[in-house]
């Protein structure tokens, strides 16, 4: 007769039952590593997307003085010359300029007042080294699998830094060229880097900033919205800045973008005259020129502006189909990053006021009083 206790084979082979808790502990070690790899990804991304923009517009420069007397540029009489020193130009400046405003803003956070060091203002005129240092230490934190909030601060500090000193301009200017001269894959994609690369820049930013002030981080769809939108806005603007620069004169688009910077500098002072630090004042300055400003109304009248820079270039150009495609591309960039700004503009709020109001202050004032509504 058959034992009734005896197991069948399969059974009586099968793995044991898992205890209770070993499932819980491996989803939670899967889900360690992700977020370990997930932090070595984005740190290790944020210093090849400088190095990429760095070396593309280096590239960029070398390659017009390779081809300065070219029959092409010669016949165009095009200054390859004096376009390959403005590219290279801007970017030591740039490199110098952004190691000057993160050297000020760390001095500012200090508690104890202290001197400038000889050292410290020799490290700040070696064009971005402030900068790499900042990216260095981010990969080696996130390659560790520690967490440090003053690191991550500033490395978002410094890639926001390098979006509106060099990615921003050097986009424009790379634009610019493309229009005077032949489609040359050089340029064009020099365009596509730095446009990718303020992108990611504004987006860690907006992201750490709201993490700062929330304690948390936005959804992960949010997230995608606010890289778009930096995508676009910034894009647009490139754009509408080069066309505008193309339809009449260079120095014109310049005049308007520093005076929409210029007034933007001017209502902070205005409305933060001795609450707010001057670095930080002319930061938000230029982020509010090249991306979302702190206001939804000054957002809408600053996209209003970039698009009016369309309709000039429009009302000299109507009569040529290409014109017509790079002003619907632009004007759609420009349209469709001003509705995703206010479709979620609940992130840009936290951010903002936590970059208006620094958690270091101790003094976070109503944010009515800034308008940042």
């Amino acid at each position: 007769m058959e034992d009734i206790h005896e197991a069948p084979l399969e059974v009586a082979d099968a793995p044991a039952a898992e205890e209770p808790g070993e499932r819980a502990r491996q989803e939670v070690a899967i889900f360690s590593a992700l977020r370990y790899a997930s932090n070595v990804s984005f740190a290790v991304l944020s210093l090849l997307l400088h190095f990429a923009d760095v070396a593309s517009s280096v590239a960029f420069a070398i390659l017009m003085l390779v081809h300065r007397n070219a029959a092409p540029v010669t016949e165009a009489k095009l200054d390859f010359t004096l376009w390959a020193s403005l590219v290279l130009a801007l970017h030591l400046l740039a490199g110098v300029l952004v190691n000057a405003a993160s050297m000020a803003e760390s001095y500012s956070v200090r508690e104890i007042p202290c001197r400038f060091r000889p050292r410290e203002i020799l490290v700040c005129l070696v064009p971005w080294s402030l900068s790499w240092w900042s990216m260095f230490r981010h990969v080696g934190v996130a390659a560790r699998g520690e967490v440090s909030v003053s690191v991550l601060e500033r490395a978002a500090h410094t890639r926001l830094l390098h979006a509106v000193f060099e990615a921003a301009p050097q986009g424009v200017i790379q634009a610019y060229f493309l229009m005077r001269t032949y489609v040359w894959w050089v340029p064009l994609l020099s365009v596509c880097i730095s446009l990718a690369s303020a992108t990611f820049s504004y987006t860690f930013f907006v992201v750490y900033k709201y993490y700062d002030n929330a304690r948390e981080f936005p959804a992960p769809w949010k997230v995608l919205l606010v890289a778009l939108n930096a995508l676009f806005t910034n894009g647009g603007r490139t754009f509408a800045t080069a066309m505008l620069a193309f339809a009449q004169q260079p120095w014109i688009a310049a005049v308007w973008v520093l005076f929409i910077a210029a007034l933007n500098l001017v209502r902070w002072k205005m409305k933060t005259w001795e609450n707010d630090r001057l670095t930080r004042i002319h930061i938000i300055s230029l982020l509010e020129t090249l991306f979302v400003a702190t206001t939804r109304q000054k957002t809408v009248y600053t996209t209003f502006v970039y698009a009016v820079f369309t309709f000039v270039f429009m009302q000299r150009f109507h009569v040529h189909v290409l014109a017509w495609t790079m002003w619907g591309i632009t004007f759609g960039a420009l349209a469709l990053g001003l509705a995703l700004t206010l479709a979620t503009w609940g992130v840009y709020f936290r951010a903002y006021e936590e970059l208006i109001f620094p958690s270091e202050s101790g003094q976070k004032r109503n944010a009515e009083e800034y308008d940042i509504t």
